[in-house]
């Protein structure tokens, strides 16, 4: 990690990361519908859980890079040491089993691959504006989950967020097209996004 004076991490590094994660995920959205109007031997590639497994092989291989780092790394031990003393002191459990850890990622790949399946039905535009409801979520687990209070600014936000989703959902199922030009019913895959 890029880190200045005092432990502090450089502006420079968190708008590199924020680039890159805007800049990947937006080519991870256009590769996959690109996989999903190809047609292979006269039919259409429509495997939205191969992709989800693709993207979460991939994502499996960065345990490799981690392993590494810490294979590597100088300091890693004593790091660590530092981080669980930390935790200690503020009273949290260091002794969690690492299973846990299998509820929310099975969350994680049910979501996906449903977004995924919901892909193959609408514009990727769509698709990238109606992922950002993933905010009402994290915002109401970070409420239930981790006791925190959300302020008069939050809630205005999340407001804007519920009604610019709303705005592009309802844009999508009022003027559907189908392929020949005319008006179409929005399939209940839609829902699925």
């Amino acid at each position: 990690m890029s880190e200045g004076q005092g432990g502090e991490v450089s502006k420079t590094y968190i708008y590199g990361l924020m680039a890159g994660m805007v800049l990947t995920g937006a080519a991870n959205t256009i590769v996959f519908k690109a996989q999903d109007e190809a047609v292979v031997l006269d039919k259409p590639y429509n495997h939205p859980f191969v992709q989800a497994f693709t993207m979460f092989f991939g994502e499996f291989l960065c345990l490799i890079a981690f392993q590494l780092q810490k294979l590597f790394s100088r300091n890693w031990e004593e790091t660590q040491a530092v981080a669980i003393a930390e935790a200690e002191q503020k009273g949290l459990n260091t002794n969690v089993s690492k299973f846990w850890l299998l509820i929310p990622a099975g969350c994680d790949t049910l979501t996906s691959s449903l977004q995924l399946a919901g892909l193959v039905f609408v514009p990727p535009s769509i698709y990238q504006m109606m992922r950002g409801g993933v905010i009402l979520v994290t915002a109401f687990l970070s409420v239930v989950a981790l006791k925190r209070k959300l302020y008069i600014h939050h809630y205005l936000g999340l407001l804007l967020c519920i009604i610019g989703i709303t705005l592009v959902g309802l844009t999508t199922v009022l003027y559907a097209k189908d392929d020949d030009g005319g008006s179409s019913e929005v399939s209940p895959p839609f829902c699925l996004l």
